[in-house]
Parts: structure tokens; C-alpha cells; sequence
């Protein structure tokens, strides 16, 4: 009796974990947090804070994406640096949306040189290019959600998984 009472607490448990993996429709998260255009990476309710922050503007089938972020470049001395911003358009795909970030508008805006501005735009447009297409799907946690990017065939992509709050109001960027 003990192996199966255990049995039921393992498969409640495995159910429990499916269900709260489960992906939300990009159509559902969207209704879901219609009014709170941005989405926020890293939210640090201590700050109010966010390490990248996306406006979003939906428009049928499509959502245009306004990201910024700080740079991770050393400023020169006695500036702050710079904040990058990444302008694209995603296209909605069954339940997530799909971007070609090789067609992504990359900015720099601050306090930074130049020089180092264009080469901050290569850096991140070299980054962009190695990825091409990419896929985002949600899945929900509790009172945020978790982005998975993906290849278009489905693929997990490394280092793409990030937890995203959405606010009625934007929240200031701090560096990571």
C-alpha cells in the first residue's frame, strides 16, 4: 500500500509540473496583459527595475517590439554609457510569435563615443545575424511569466529562457 499511495503523490506531482509548464497562447497572454504594454526582464521589486525592458505594440497578426537594455560597455571615463535599443517585428504563429532578428534596427543613445557606439551596433548585429529566425513561447509563473526562445522547428535555444513581468507603465533599466 505504501508503493502506492507513493505512486499517486509522484503522478500528482508529475501532473502538478505539467500544468504549471504549461505554454499560454500568445493570443491569451496577450489579452492577459492587454493595458500593460511592458514587458520586463529581471523585474527587482526592491529597485522597481528591470534588466531589459520591451515595449510591445501589437497590430493583427503582428507585434512590434521596442527592447532596451544597457550596454555591457566599459563608458569612458566620467559617463554613464550607453542604452541600447533593438526595434523589430514579430509575426504571430500559432502560440508563439516568430522574429527575423537579422531585420532588427539596433541603436545606441547616451553617454558613449562614437566609435564605440558603431562598434556596440556591430557587436549586437553580428549576435542578431548568428541567430536569424527565432521563436518566443510563455509559460506562466505564478504572478510573472517565463520566455523560452526557440528555433522555428522548436528547438530550445541556449541561454534564452527569461523571466518577464508586464506593467501598465514603463520601469527604469538598470544595468545587469
Amino acid at each position: 500500500m505504501k508503493s502506492l499511495g507513493t505512486a499517486c503523490i509522484l503522478l500528482l506531482g508529475a501532473v502538478a509540473t505539467a500544468q504549471a509548464a504549461e505554454r499560454v497562447p500568445i493570443r491569451r497572454l496577450l489579452e492577459e496583459t492587454s493595458g500593460r504594454p511592458y514587458e520586463c526582464v529581471d523585474y527587482d521589486r526592491r529597485t522597481d527595475s528591470c534588466a531589459t525592458l520591451a515595449k510591445l505594440d501589437v497590430d493583427g497578426d503582428r507585434i512590434h517590439y521596442d527592447i532596451r537594455t544597457r550596454t555591457h560597455w566599459r563608458p569612458a571615463p566620467g559617463r554613464n554609457g550607453g542604452e541600447l535599443s533593438i526595434r523589430v517585428t514579430s509575426v504571430i504563429h500559432g502560440a508563439r510569435y516568430c522574429t527575423d532578428l537579422r531585420k532588427a534596427e539596433i541603436t545606441v543613445a547616451g553617454q558613449v563615443r562614437n566609435s564605440d557606439s558603431a562598434a556596440i551596433v556591430a557587436f549586437y548585429r553580428d549576435a542578431l545575424d548568428a541567430v536569424g529566425r527565432n521563436c518566443t513561447s510563455y509559460i506562466r509563473a505564478g504572478d510573472h511569466y517565463v520566455s523560452l526562445g526557440e528555433a522555428p522547428e522548436g528547438k530550445r535555444l541556449p541561454d534564452s529562457t527569461d523571466e518577464v513581468w508586464f506593467f501598465a507603465e514603463p520601469k527604469r533599466i538598470r544595468r545587469r
